[in-house]
């Protein structure tokens, strides 16, 4: 009998704290950065559904589309269309073909670096990039 009281006394204990704590769980005020950061988490997780679910559409449609990254880190698609609206595959093909096709002059050159504020030299570094990525690229197109 006596072992029965101490379990129900070490119960009633329990209750109270456990009473206690969830009173002061109440009294805790969430800070509003805490607030937003758990909303964004939750609009990450529902970007994140909803990419699953396109994934698994285009998986059950038998559609395939595969994709690599170059050696300079762009993303290149089997779809064709897909990369025609890839900005980064379009612009450097763009500056290198202005630069292939001559384009580029002396007065075009001119302008350009003071509009942009570069140097000569950066400029045609500039175009090196562009020019080397367009042929990184390309060695990635279907």
């Amino acid at each position: 009998m006596k072992k029965r009281r101490i379990d129900r006394k070490q119960e009633t204990n329990e209750l109270r704290a456990y009473e206690a704590a969830r009173e002061g769980a109440k009294q805790i005020k969430v800070p509003e950065g805490l607030r937003q950061a758990t909303r964004e988490v939750g609009d990450i997780e529902a970007r994140i559904a909803e990419a699953n679910r396109q994934i698994t559409a285009v998986q059950q449609s038998g559609r395939v589309v595969t994709s690599r990254v170059t050696a300079l880190g762009t993303l290149v698609s089997d779809d064709v269309k897909e990369n025609w609206r890839n900005d980064a595959i379009q612009f450097p093909r763009l500056i290198a073909e202005l630069q292939m096709a001559g384009a580029i002059t002396t007065h075009i050159m001119e302008v350009l670096c003071e509009s942009m504020d570069v140097t000569q030299t950066e400029m045609c570094q500039l175009l090196d990039r562009a020019d080397r990525k367009w042929e990184a690229i390309k060695e990635q197109l279907p």
